[in-house]
């Protein structure tokens, strides 16, 4: 039996697809600001923390799913699409999973304002006891809603 899964799903925002777009270039600094429960830190270790190759420590606290920290690589990043792809490199992820890599495209609603964003990760289990990925989809969809509140909570004032 295969051991490489994907999972998929589709967030609707009301944030507009440009400043939630440039609310994920920011969130190196406002994640731990914003859930220091979730977050402790994000490190940037090489790169400049937003461009193809940077590498990030992302320390949670209180062990987010059993991971106390994990090191990523931003491998695409692509304005005009309003995508972004991450790798894992390091961390307690990688003793369940062979890799584990996500994708992020914002994209505008046609109608109502807001923006979808269209989330998806592949991954490749170690062995068939390795636990299937779906905590990371649920704890993304909250945090993405959370985000998203704070940005559209954001953009009424200004």
């Amino acid at each position: 039996m295969a051991l490489t899964r994907k999972l998929e799903m589709d967030v609707e925002l009301k944030t507009s697809a440009d400043r939630f777009w440039k609310g994920i270039g920011e969130i190196n600094y406002l994640f731990p600001k914003l859930f220091p429960d979730i977050y402790k830190s994000i490190e940037v270790l090489e790169g400049d923390g937003t461009s193809v190759g940077t590498l990030r420590r992302v320390t949670f606290g209180a062990g987010l799913m059993g991971m106390p920290s994990t090191t990523t690589r931003i491998d695409i990043l692509d304005e005009e699409s309003k995508t972004i792809s991450h790798s894992v490199i390091e961390g307690e992820v990688l003793k369940q999973y062979k890799w584990f890599s996500d994708k992020m495209v914002v994209e505008a609603k046609e109608e109502g304002g807001g923006c979808v964003m269209h989330w998806s990760c592949q991954y490749e289990k170690i062995n068939e006891e390795s636990p299937e990925a779906d905590s990371f989809k649920d704890f993304n969809s909250n945090l993405l809603q959370r985000f998203d509140a704070y940005l559209f909570d954001e953009g009424k004032e200004n």
